[in-house]
């Protein structure tokens, strides 16, 4: 008896065995075709080998292969399935993008070498050499964007849009008017474009230089600060009011922001120590100032950009806490 139950016993784990056998076949063969396909999907994988704008990237392939992707360089930088690009101003720049795709275990690599193009900076003129150029005349400028021109949104109550922006470089402020454009940047961004030059007038029959219909317009750099390093300091707001050559010019002194409220309107202005005022150009809420109130006089740089109706001058804040 004990004899035939080793032998059921032998028998029982003989007959076990080829089933376990078979499941590593399978396990492998699953590992194999796993990796098949990972090695097809980054064998189709293509990437340019130049580039000069952002451009998306391939995040899965056939059968559930999964690829992620990492650069070697900030000139090219990963957000999902998109590279987004930095141009250099200097020199062309290679970048090492490298993906991975996984699926289960099965995992590899491949390397790709992209050469980032430089920006091409067009020959430009200082702001006051456009502000001085021929109405009409297409220029071509350098600036940092200081800020924006903001517009209340007639079909959306309480909302507003962009109008246009600043520009401001070593020599001046000028104000480039192109909605478009102006929606598209950021402060401290500092571009070049061509644009046409045109004198604003309005009911004062004052004269405001300025450049319109903005093209060509190159992002070289993000994140800039705005260039003051020739803003006019020491003038109190009286002697900048009472001045005839203040437009375009950019000025630091101490100031605070403050709202006027009239019957029915409010207008927003700077104000010094002395009790001299400058409105601030804007929208007719001046929504787009309400953050700036404060009973604290700072170190505020602004340009002079517009008129009033009345032909008063008109200020524009481009960098509050000035050092």
């Amino acid at each position: 008896m004990r004899k035939s139950l080793k032998v059921l016993c032998a028998l029982a784990l003989f007959a076990t065995v080829p089933t376990v056998l078979t499941a590593c076949g399978e396990n492998s063969s699953v590992v194999d075709e796993n990796q098949e396909m990972v090695d097809s999907a980054l064998k189709e994988l293509t990437v340019n080998a130049e580039v000069s704008n952002n451009f998306p990237l391939v995040v899965s392939a056939r059968g559930g292969v999964a690829i992620s992707w990492a650069s070697n360089n900030e000139l090219i930088t990963i957000n999902g399935s998109d590279a987004v690009v930095t141009r250099p101003t200097d020199n062309d720049a290679s970048v090492k993008l490298t993906a991975t795709a996984t699926k289960g275990n099965a995992t590899g690599t491949r390397d790709f070498t992209v050469t980032v193009k430089k920006i091409e900076v067009a020959d430009t003129i200082t702001i006051s050499e456009a502000i001085a150029a021929a109405v009409g005349t297409n220029v071509a400028i350098r600036g940092v964007v200081s800020n924006f021109l903001y517009k209340d949104d007639s079909k959306n109550e309480g909302e507003q849009f962009i109008q246009g922006m600043y520009l401001t470089d070593a020599t001046g402020t000028i104000y480039v008017y192109g909605p478009k454009v102006a929606q598209a940047a950021s402060i401290g961004d500092e571009v070049t474009l061509k644009a046409d030059r045109e004198d604003f007038t309005n009911k004062s029959n004052k004269a405001v230089q300025q450049v319109k219909n903005p093209t060509e317009v190159v992002t070289i750099a993000k994140n800039k600060n705005v260039p003051l390093d020739s803003a006019i300091k020491g003038k109190t707001l009286a002697e900048i009011y009472a001045a005839d050559d203040s437009l375009n010019k950019v000025f630091i002194a101490d100031v605070k922001v403050q709202a006027f409220q009239g019957s029915g309107f409010v207008n927003y202005e700077i104000m010094d120590a002395n009790g001299k005022y400058i409105l601030l150009q804007g929208s007719e809420s001046g929504k787009e100032f309400e953050s700036l109130v404060s009973d604290t006089y700072t170190s505020t740089a602004f340009a002079i950009c517009h008129y009033t109706n009345k032909g008063a001058y008109k200020a524009v804040i481009i960098s509050t806490n000035v050092q």
